[in-house]
């Protein structure tokens, strides 16, 4: 028995019991059906049952409803004993995600992140920072839209859809397996990254597949995934003599892992090749002994050939190409990999560096790429090193170097003195050389106190005497940090500050009110509310405008909520679109807590 038909009257049937049964008579696609029924009534009676009642419900007249009614049981009663609702093939489990991820949200909230996680376009990256930010993103319906935008071709939101993902359970690690592509590329790591991720230990098997198999790509981050297995450290030191430049790199960096002797003589083999520049982060890194052993050996022998230059030789400057060059960059790159070291022949062998300090000033690095803006030359890169030992021994050194060889290492030694000695000693011997006539002194010391800025408060402690040096060198910014409360010096500085630069940008008018709320001004409050008139009836452009005064009421939070009651007044006269910003941080600071 042919059920299709039986199907494409119920279909209709359903139709017209929604539209309502005094739209039946007449009705053009029953009236189509009735022939297809007719004629397999012939063989099936139940056929021409239906047929009949067809033409009971489109002829016009009474009880329409009921005849309706009457054709709806009969087809349903077929469908239900004539019909099927299994697929033709053997009968499989369904695939299923064992996460424990519950969620309270609507489709409504999830659906923008899920539009911007699925299409292309500006504006995305910032809806999905903020669900992240709202912890909204946490939800198994974004599992799939997730994977999607691993791929995007905006690199910054397939980096925030990995993060993502990591806030799931181990549960989606099938998923990450199925989802795999050897032969793929970011996409393809970012996955075996998440799946090392969520079971470092247990996914080995896919690890060495990936490295057999892969691309260049998903091979590094097979490495990366495999350096946690002592076993394979024989595979890494073959892999170091690789083709390929990114898997010697990703090989060395994982070899960094093991302290062996195998590993420390393989890293220091690649140093001193070809391999320099992409095993320096290994050699840094390394806790193997025998490496630094090694290392050190090294430095003795290229000192030795760096002390042998002709005196006469004029300064080795960036980009010369003297034959000597070659012996000093690489000096350079052992001195960085010293950086983090620790141990007694280390601090020894950096003082015989420091024991040489005419010399060894006068040696630059051949490359402007690197980043020598402190340690520029070999005594300084030297300095630098001993001072990230931080060991008392290293830093007393230092001090000791204070107008010493010119005050070549003056930077290094103020720094030390600021980790181990009392603020009156440092700035009884060092602020001098903040207001010294040598432009190169007041640079190399305020420097330093600039560095400073960004250190949280607890952590340093300062001589009060140094507000008066920071006044006279104009640095608004470190009198900011460092006012003292009631400092009627520093807050005259600062008002005036305010009073010579109207027109600063609001970054740095933010810094300034920070140092008087630090030093407890009583006045800001009518400070700000100058500039608030001001901005109101400055006005420019419109979204400048509004942009700017976003950026200002950001401000407020830093006096406080009696700040509420200046905005209500300035609100009054201004237009609508206005107004609403104003109200909007009224309203936040009225209910700050």
């Amino acid at each position: 028995m042919s059920i299709a038909l039986i199907c494409d009257t119920q279909t209709e049937v359903r139709r017209l019991l929604i539209a309502g049964s005094e739209l039946a008579a007449g009705d053009f696609r029953l009236l189509k059906l009735l022939p297809g029924l007719k004629k397999a009534g012939e063989s099936v009676p139940v056929f021409a049952r239906v047929a009949e009642c067809i033409e009971k419900v489109v002829e016009p007249g009474q009880g329409k409803a009921e005849r309706l009614l009457d054709l709806a049981n009969i087809v349903n009663a077929i469908i239900y004993t004539q019909g099927e609702t299994s697929l033709a093939g053997e009968i499989q489990d369904v695939d299923t995600l064992d996460v424990n991820n519950v969620t309270h949200l609507s489709y409504r909230q999830l659906s923008p992140i899920i539009e911007a996680l699925s299409t292309k376009g500006s504006g995305r990256y910032e809806i999905i920072k903020a669900a992240c930010e709202k912890g909204t993103c946490n939800d198994f319906r974004l599992i799939n839209p997730l994977f999607a935008a691993l791929d995007d071709g905006y690199g910054e939101i397939a980096c925030l859809a990995q993060e993502m993902l990591k806030g799931y359970d181990r549960g989606i690690i099938p998923l990450l397996k199925n989802k795999l592509d050897l032969n793929g590329g970011t996409s393809a790591v970012r996955i075996l990254e998440l799946i090392s991720f969520y079971d470092s230990i247990g996914e080995k098997i896919l690890y060495v597949e990936a490295l057999e198999k892969g691309s260049i790509e998903v091979r590094v981050a097979a490495i990366n995934a495999l350096k946690k297995f002592p076993e394979c450290e024989a595979t890494f030191l073959e892999l170091v003599s690789d083709r390929k430049k990114e898997i010697r790199e990703a090989a060395l960096n994982a070899l960094a892992h093991f302290n062996s002797l195998e590993a420390g003589n393989g890293l220091f083999r690649a140093f001193k090749g070809k391999d320099r520049q992409i095993s320096m982060w290994a050699v840094k890194n390394s806790k193997a002994a025998i490496l630094l052993d090694l290392l050190l050996e090294e430095a003795e022998q290229v000192l030795a050939a760096v002390l042998l230059i002709p005196q006469k030789q004029e300064k080795i400057d960036a980009g010369e190409k003297l034959p000597e060059q070659k012996t000093v960059d690489y000096f350079f790159d052992i001195l960085e990999c010293l950086e983090g070291k620790e141990g007694e022949a280390v601090f020894s062998f950096l003082k015989k560096c420091l024991e040489h300090i005419p010399q060894l000033a006068r040696f630059k690095h051949s490359s402007n790429n690197r980043n020598f803006e402190f340690a520029s030359t070999l005594a300084r890169s030297a300095a630098e090193v001993m001072l990230m030992m931080e060991s008392d021994k290293a830093l007393n050194f230092l001090v000791s170097q204070e107008k010493t060889h010119n005050n070549h290492l003056l930077r290094f030694s103020f720094i030390a003195a600021l980790k181990s000695c009392s603020p009156e000693y440092v700035f009884d011997n060092y602020s001098t050389y903040a207001v010294d006539k040598r432009k190169n002194h007041r640079q190399e010391i305020l420097s330093v106190w600039k560095g400073y800025c960004d250190i949280n408060e607890e952590e340093i402690i300062i001589d009060e005497r140094w507000l008066k040096v920071f006044i006279i060198n104009d640095e608004v910014e470190i009198v900011c940090r460092f006012i003292p409360a009631g400092s009627s010096t520093g807050i005259y500085y600062l008002l005036k500050y305010i009073d010579n630069k109207k027109n600063m940008p609001l970054y740095r008018y933010e810094m300034v009110i920070r140092g008087l709320v630090k030093a407890k001004y009583e006045k800001i409050s009518e400070i700000m509310e100058s500039k608030l008139k001001s901005m109101l009836t400055g006005r420019k452009s419109d979204y400048l405008y509004h942009y700017n005064l976003r950026q200002f009421l950001r401000m407020t939070p830093i006096i406080g909520a009696d700040f509420a009651m200046i905005l209500e007044k300035a609100a009054v006269d201004c237009d609508a679109d206005t107004a609403a910003i104003i109200q909007e941080t009224i309203y936040d600071l009225k209910n700050s807590q």
